[in-house]
This record gives C-alpha cells, sequence and structure tokens, in this order.
C-alpha cells in the first residue's frame, strides 16, 4: 500500500532511571518515522526527574504508581492515541530507521503485532574484577516471519522463544479489542518476574 503510514505511539516504562531514559528518548526523537508520539510510564509514586526529561523530549507524562513492568506497558497502552502501539525498554538505544520499519509489517493486515531485531552488547568480567565490552548479541535475525495459528509448530515457537523478546514490539490498536493485554502477573515487580514475552505472544 503505498504511503503507508499509520499514526504511532512509542511507550517506553521506567522506574529512578532518568539518565537512562533521557539517552533512550533522545534516540526516539531522531526517527525518521514522520508520524509519531511518546508515551513515558513512570512506574513509581512519582519521579519529579523523569516527569522532566519527559516533557524535555515532548513525551505525555503518565504516573502508574503500582509497581510492574506489565501494569506500566497496559497503562502506556491505554494512554496512547497510535494506530500502532509500539513499545521500547527504557535502556534501548533504536537506530534511526527502527520505527519505519517496524510499522511496515503492519501494512500486511492479517499482521496485528510485530517484534524487532535486537542487539544485546555482553559484557565479560576479567579476573581482576575489571569489566571488558564483549561482542553483540543478535536476537531476531534478519529474516522476516510470519506465525499464525496455521504455521508448523506455532504453539512451541510462541512459547518457548521462537518470536522475539519483548524490548521491541508492536501491536495494532485493534488488538486489544481481542487480547485483555499484558498479564500484570507476570514481568519486573510482578509475583513472576519471567515469562511475560512468551506469554503475550502465545495468546
Amino acid at each position: 500500500m503505498p504511503g503507508f503510514q499509520p499514526s504511532c505511539s512509542v511507550v517506553v516504562c521506567t522506574r529512578y532511571r532518568s539518565q537512562t531514559l533521557n539517552t533512550c528518548l533522545e534516540a526516539i526523537t531522531r526517527s525518521d518515522y514522520p508520524d509519531f508520539d511518546i508515551v513515558v510510564v513512570d512506574n513509581s509514586p512519582g519521579d519529579p526527574p523523569t516527569r522532566e526529561i519527559a516533557e524535555r523530549y515532548n513525551a505525555r507524562y503518565v504516573l502508574e504508581p503500582i509497581t510492574g513492568l506489565s501494569r506500566a506497558r497496559n497503562r502506556g497502552s491505554a494512554a496512547s492515541n497510535g494506530d500502532i502501539v509500539a513499545f521500547l525498554d527504557d535502556d534501548t538505544l533504536p537506530e534511526r530507521g527502527w520505527l519505519s520499519g517496524l510499522v511496515a509489517q503492519f501494512e500486511n493486515p492479517r499482521v496485528m503485532a510485530a517484534v524487532g531485531r535486537t542487539l544485546e552488547r555482553i559484557t565479560t568480567i576479567a579476573g581482576d574484577g575489571s569489566g571488558s565490552t564483549g561482542e553483540f548479541v543478535d536476537f531476531g535475525g534478519h529474516e522476516t516471519k510470519m506465525i499464525d495459528r496455521d504455521s508448523p509448530a506455532w504453539f512451541q515457537r510462541a512459547n518457548f522463544g521462537g518470536i522475539g523478546n519483548g524490548m521491541n514490539m508492536a501491536f495494532r490498536r485493534q488488538a486489544w479489542q481481542v487480547w485483555p493485554g499484558f498479564d500484570e502477573r507476570l514481568g519486573l515487580g510482578a509475583p513472576s518476574k519471567a515469562g511475560k514475552s512468551i506469554t503475550l505472544f502465545s495468546r
């Protein structure tokens, strides 16, 4: 579809990490995508430095005082206005074309969720306790893969890490008509810290 550029909201959840958030928001604002806004969810009782940095980048500041990443993401999605709702962790550094590439997946009307490639730098600790930066580990690879209930072994791929991770993902707004949102029992700050991404992709 020529000129496919739906509106997009980028949700970043954070908790007492204002400097990390600042670096992330700065990178987001360099995006080449023409139509997006930013929602910062402060997952604390209220942190003035976080609010200040959100306002510095013209982001909507939303407070979610009850601790929990999944709860914060649900708050962010409810506060967003975009046709596509994208999520980034506050310690990520998106490339300039990140959002354009992710949103482009939704040109196919069957796509309800997309996960982008991520690179994680691994730091090794030397024998004397000093850190040395190692190579990047690639999560997601370079191939575009589409998975639905008719795909071979879809259940295994969705439940055992075969789709991607939650630090770089997006959803069509209509997804919330058939999906209850992030499971607030899972993720950082919840009773079970693991399984949040696997559970949401399976659902």
